[in-house]
């Protein structure tokens, strides 16, 4: 049974519930605040995609500390508990051409002063037997103050490779490329860190294949996650 908040007066009780709530009564879209009850909105604070908590400066502790409850604490992220970012291919993304291209919608937007890692997994195929494909991941090179990366494709005897990387715009292609249309797997997978400069772009990935005539496909389900660190 659900109780209806928007009707009750913050500190009350009703036959179902007991409850304490206090709200800043901004718009849960600009982000409401959840307080302690007195008023001082100094608690949680719901966004209209993410949970936060106000004034929190290095850990958020969810639940009870008591001698039975279980308590997590998480770091605090800026308030935010929203930790990581998650970005996945909706529909297949193909390239025909030697000239590399960026994937539409598949992209992260990175913060400012802020450490990342990240780990890219692509389900990629080159419908030319005798050539292969073309990766590359780009970014805002002005506002990174470090970056590391590695790129690994899988050849055609399965055997992965990786490539490190030390700026964004590398890139990495694999020209032992056996079977039309067989599907390999590539992996990105390092860490950056912003400047204070809000980023300028995206964190994207390109690709491409080795042969104009030949198509770089990147299939649904590829994804791109990042960390917060």
């Amino acid at each position: 049974m659900a109780t209806d908040l928007a009707t009750k007066t913050p500190g009350g009780t009703d036959d179902t519930y007991q409850w304490l709530l206090h709200t800043s009564g901004t718009a849960i879209s600009a982000g409401a605040q959840i307080g302690d009850g007195a008023g001082n909105d100094s608690g949680l604070k719901l966004h209209s995609d993410k949970i936060g908590i106000v004034g929190a400066t290095n850990t958020a502790t969810l639940g009870y500390t008591g001698t039975t409850d279980r308590a997590i604490t998480l770091p605090d992220y800026d308030g935010e508990l929203d930790m990581s970012s998650v970005v996945r291919l909706a529909s297949n993304a193909s390239v025909n051409s030697t000239t590399l291209s960026t994937i539409a919608s598949f992209a992260f937007t990175p913060e400012a002063s802020t450490y990342y890692t990240f780990d890219i997994r692509l389900l990629i195929a080159s419908n030319n037997s005798s050539y292969g494909v073309k990766v590359a991941l780009t970014g805002p090179t002005a506002q990174t103050s470090r970056i590391a990366y590695g790129i690994g494709l899988t050849d055609s005897s399965n055997i992965m490779d990786f490539e490190g990387c030390r700026a964004f715009g590398t890139t990495i292609s694999n020209t032992t490329w056996t079977g039309s249309g067989h599907i390999h797997y590539a992996k990105i997978e390092g860490i950056f860190i912003t400047t204070g400069t809000t980023p300028a772009s995206d964190v994207e990935v390109q690709i491409a294949n080795e042969s104009a005539s030949g198509t770089t496909t990147v299939y649904a389900g590829s994804s791109m996650r990042f960390n917060r660190v």
